[in-house]
């Protein structure tokens, strides 16, 4: 029947996923090489290397050691190493160029996601029509709102924005980059598992199978060439009672 919901297959969901992903790290790359040379974030980087590496031979101890290869240094080497890491840590222009290196890293991290976010998963469904991205258009698959309506420019933003760059992309990139800098332990971890159950168990439990994004704008992955959608609310309810119309005069006394 054409109000029945004709899910996408699992397989071709996945298969989509792919394609798009690549594609969207293929464009943050792009974009981020892009944001990275106009905000001349190479000098800053530069110049704490270059600071450091100054500091090393003044002290004639490598800054880039592990725990292990502290552990394993005599008194005279941990003394030598703890004033390298003091005078670093005190230097005006490392500080200046490292506060600089860091907010830069994290701005092109999220602008270049951002952006291949928003081609992606916003502009190229529009273009496309009915949610379709060029994975889902190559596997047949399509998005619509849950009542079988024909998804909106908002829903879409929402979906893309809200769900898929802030809560499913940026949330985990923000933690992993705050892990590997040391500004946040084992708590950052056991949230980023905790997001990726919360993705699993929405597509497990839920009838539509849907992801967060989903959720959050009230949209369905469809198979498309089978599934009826409807521009409008009104054209599906007017569908709906010509429908049954149709149904109590067929039926019989």
């Amino acid at each position: 029947m054409m109000f029945d919901l004709q899910k996408a297959n699992m397989t071709k969901r996945i298969s989509a996923f792919i394609f798009d992903f690549i594609i969207t790290m293929t464009l943050t790359v792009l974009f981020g090489t892009v944001i990275s040379f106009v905000s001349r974030y190479d000098s800053h980087y530069q110049a704490c290397v270059s600071i450091i590496t100054e500091y090393e031979n003044e002290y004639n101890i490598s800054y880039y050691i592990d725990e292990n290869e502290y552990t394993s240094l005599n008194e005279e080497g941990k003394h030598s190493y703890e004033a390298l890491c003091n005078a670093i840590a005190s230097d005006a222009d490392f500080i200046y160029h490292n506060h600089y290196y860091l907010n830069l890293s994290l701005l092109i991290i999220s602008l270049g996601i951002f952006f291949a976010v928003l081609v992606v998963d916003f502009i190229v469904p529009l273009i496309l029509k009915d949610g379709k991205t060029f994975g889902k258009k190559i596997f047949g698959l399509g998005v619509m709102r849950v009542d079988h309506v024909k998804v909106t420019p908002l829903f879409m933003f929402i979906r893309t924005i809200l769900g898929k760059y802030t809560i499913e992309l940026m949330v985990p990139v923000l933690l992993i980059f705050m892990i590997y800098f040391g500004m946040i332990g084992s708590v950052g971890t056991m949230v980023i598992i905790g997001l990726l159950v919360l993705q699993i168990v929405c597509m497990i439990v839920t009838k539509t199978n849907s992801c967060i994004h989903d959720l959050l704008a009230g949209t369905v992955v469809i198979d498309f060439p089978t599934q009826k959608i409807f521009e409008t609310k009104e054209e599906m309810i007017s569908a709906k009672e010509t429908a049954a119309a149709e149904k109590a005069a067929n039926a019989p006394y």
